[in-house]
């Protein structure tokens, strides 16, 4: 996944249900402060002992500086990379130190983890536990938030800088041309990279490129210990396009040609709650296959495809929907449950679907889009809304469609930001002067009544925040060489309630 710039949180109403909060349940897991460490796994115990530093030792140099003229000011650290995980920012420092710290500056841990080449360092939360990975060139070391204890240290060579990628339990670092499949919890490398093709190629100007072009992997799940994918242009021309492997080490459990999913949209495919039953569509069709064997339930026709999404329970089935149709699919025999049409120029869902954490670029629209919302069980209209640009759609705990104002806040690498909600800061990212070109180079951090908190000649952006006692406490990353985490303290003054809050109960 491409990082983005974060946007604001989510301030959501409920499409035709009761208002639930957002669902973690397709997002890296959200950690709120230190937390007890996950059961221990067989390779936690072979993993080597915490890192910590001698008693004697003397102290380490301090790394924060402070303005002397503002007391209770910005607090400015630099690093290698840094993340906001619940209330601690932890950051990857010179020397292949790790520190954790408060959002007031306060050093809660620090590990070494050894010194790497540099190149490809990055640290990104683990969606299965409440831990860190760090990302290094030859390893990857998970280390336990609640006390910065190495859980495990794994020795793998990765090419590409690659971004956590994470749906229904299945977890992979993805790059442009591999993709390595992670266990969620403990960061274990499932088996060697999946590396697409290199093919070379000569212009007719004489020149000559190589390159990985076409490449593809999306994950679909995990269901026991079996990891599921979709995939194109891997190994061998003819390969399988959905594959199944080991939880344990990555081995092929067993591989397919008859499921296609060539650059699907993640609102295309993926799987039942419970993982009995995996789908994808692909040009104008549907297939439905068991994810733990990959044999083939039934292909069936439709025509304009758009989206594929599993409605309901384990008990439900495969929504599909084109241009001016909907229906529901059986799963165990692809039947018919029922077919409607649907006004063109609309958009339909179920009431429950299982939509992923990026359904803000898949239902993003560009104009005002009447959004019908079936009942699953029958496809009758139970509710009907109006997406403007800039809304998303999410999920509540329950599976209910959540119509919100905004999309999810991520962080550098593509992560949703764990930070409590709702987001206390807009960042405007601009070029000055507006005429020249490049990426932006200036940057105004405004708290959302429009006061002004800092004014950049850097790009930056949101880490995470956290609040206490009318207080907002907040990261943010400068794009300075090397990089900057600098911490904000500013009191928050109380938005003001929104209409449905203002309305009265009954």
């Amino acid at each position: 996944m491409a990082a983005r710039s974060p946007g604001a949180w989510i301030r959501g109403i409920v499409i035709g249900v009761a208002a639930v909060a957002p669902s973690s349940c397709s997002r890296p897991q959200e950690v709120s402060g230190p937390a007890p460490s996950a059961p221990a796994t067989p390779e936690d115990a072979a993993a080597d002992p915490p890192a910590r530093p001698s008693p004697n030792a003397p102290p380490p140099a301090p790394t924060a500086v402070t303005d002397p003229a503002v007391p209770g000011g910005p607090v400015k650290f630099t690093v290698i990379d840094a993340i906001v995980a619940g209330d601690l920012l932890v950051a990857l420092e010179s020397g292949g130190v790790v520190v954790a710290r408060r959002l007031d500056g306060a050093e809660v841990w620090r590990t070494t983890v050894g010194t790497a080449p540099p190149g490809g360092e990055l640290l990104q939360r683990l969606p299965g536990a409440p831990r860190v990975l760090v990302r290094r060139q030859g390893s990857l070391v998970a280390l336990d938030l609640r006390d910065g204890g190495i859980a495990a240290r794994h020795a793998v060579e990765l090419a590409d800088r690659l971004f956590m990628w994470q749906r229904d339990g299945a977890c992979g670092l993805r790059g442009k041309c591999s993709m390595q499949l992670l266990d969620c919890a403990t960061g274990r490398p499932l088996g060697a990279p999946i590396e697409g093709m290199t093919r070379h190629m000569r212009d007719p100007d004489g020149g000559y490129d190589s390159g990985c072009w076409g490449f593809e992997v999306d994950l679909v799940g995990r269901v026991g210990d079996t990891v599921v994918y979709l995939t194109r242009d891997v190994g061998s021309e003819g390969g399988p396009t959905a594959v199944g492997v080991s939880a344990r080490d990555g081995a092929q459990v067993w591989g397919s040609k008859a499921v296609a999913c060539s650059y699907c949209s993640s609102e295309q495919y993926g799987m039942s709650p419970a993982g009995t039953w995996c789908f994808a569509g692909h040009d104008d069709e549907v297939t439905v296959f068991a994810c733990q064997s990959g044999k083939v339930q039934w292909t069936r026709p439709f025509r304009g495809l758009r989206h594929a999404l599993w409605a309901g329970d384990e008990r439900g089935g495969v929504f599909v929907d084109a241009p001016g149709a909907a229906a529901l699919l059986e799963p165990a025999t692809g039947k018919w449950r029922w077919r409607v049409s649907v006004p063109a120029g609309s958009v339909a869902l179920p009431r429950r679907a299982r939509l992923t954490d990026v359904a803000d670029i898949a239902f993003a629209v560009e104009r005002p889009t009447p959004l019908l919302v079936l009942d699953e069980g029958s496809g009758r209209v139970a509710a009907e809304h109006t997406m403007k640009p800039g809304h998303t759609l999410t999920t509540g705990a329950d599976g209910s469609v959540i119509l919100a104002d905004e999309r999810d806040d991520r962080d550098h690498t593509g992560q949703v930001l764990p930070s409590r909600s709702p987001v206390p800061v807009t960042i405007d990212r601009t070029r000055v002067p507006a005429s020249s070109s490049g990426p932006p180079n200036h940057a105004e951090v405004r708290s959302v009544d429009g006061r002004t908190i800092a004014s950049l000649d850097l790009d930056a952006w949101a880490l995470g925040w956290t609040r206490e006692a009318g207080e907002v406490r907040l990261a943010v990353m400068l794009a300075s060489d090397p990089r900057t985490v600098v911490l904000y303290r500013f009191a928050e003054v109380p938005a003001a309630p929104t209409r449905a809050e203002r309305a009265p109960h009954p």
